[in-house]
């Protein structure tokens, strides 16, 4: 499972993220992937600073070279 916010306004980016977060943990997914491009690194800090406070993530990695290198957050949630 994965998202695609780069190019996407910061609070539009902030709120489809928060949606598919909650719902991907809901759903039982184990690791999603969240796309935010290297730009401006705007998007990358959000991404990161809003999954270390949900309770209900485990880690935070950025992607290996196959699965997008920086520009990919790899997002695990807890059981």
């Amino acid at each position: 499972m994965k998202i695609d916010l780069h190019g996407l306004p910061r609070e539009e980016a902030k709120k489809r993220l928060l949606i598919y977060l909650k719902n991907s943990h809901e759903r039982g997914y184990f690791t999603v992937a969240v796309i935010h491009g290297h730009g401006t690194g705007r998007l990358k800090h959000m991404v990161w600073s809003l999954a270390e406070k949900l309770h209900y993530v485990k880690s935070i990695r950025f992607g290996s070279q196959a699965e997008g290198g920086d520009s990919v957050t790899i997002i695990e949630f807890k059981d």
